[in-house]
């Protein structure tokens, strides 16, 4: 009961040290805890964007690549290190590291149900087309095929990684992807003609 009682706490007290500069202390409880293998990957993904963020990068990016039971963790975790990354002015590195997470993806394309963990990231960091690839091959590659209206809800939850690009690009790919998908559905073909004249009324 105690053993179950520290694990339940584990997932808060490891944010709070990593949030308290203490990672080697998060890291230790993480190994001192015995606890299932996808948490412990979950954990020390957390203190790699603590990390990250306070700017430790070769830190945060060694225990990335020490996640090794969860490659979605492991991948999810150098994607965030990457956008930091890029964030800072280094987008050489950042690349070299978006590849990395990327080739470490591979072991989980197969896993439908895994790949979509990477999904959010890769759009948070501005990769759509990375993004878009792994969110139709988590529904076996089926996702977009003559469904415009999930492929439209894709693009209108990256509204924030769109501004980030540039201030008002999320409407702009909006429209011009209802655009696209009135060529499939009457539905949104109709939505397009009422999105041109609301535009040249402006």
């Amino acid at each position: 009961k105690d053993e179950g009682m520290k694990r339940e706490s584990l997932d808060p007290l490891v944010w709070a040290l990593s949030w308290a500069g203490r990672y080697d202390q998060a890291l230790g409880l993480v190994r001192e805890i015995e606890v299932n293998p996808e948490q412990v990957a979950r954990l020390q993904s957390v203190v790699v964007n603590h990390l990250a963020l306070a700017e430790c990068y070769d830190q945060a990016l060694e225990v990335a690549r020490d996640i090794e039971v969860d490659q979605t963790y492991r991948a999810e975790a150098l994607i965030y290190v990457a956008t930091i990354l890029a964030e800072a002015g280094e987008e050489d590195r950042a690349e070299e590291l978006y590849s990395e997470a990327l080739q470490s993806a591979q072991a989980i394309r197969q896993a439908s149900g895994r790949i979509l963990g990477l999904v959010e990231p890769l759009a948070d960091a501005g990769r759509f087309s990375d993004a878009l690839t792994f969110r139709s091959e988590g529904w076996s590659g089926s996702l977009y095929h003559n469904d415009p209206d999930q492929f439209l809800k894709d693009l209108s939850e990256w509204e924030q990684p769109f501004e980030r690009l540039q201030p008002g690009l999320s409407i702009t790919v909006l429209g011009e992807s209802i655009g696209v998908a009135g060529w499939w559905s009457p539905y949104w073909q109709r939505v397009y003609k009422v999105v041109q004249t609301s535009n040249s009324t402006k």
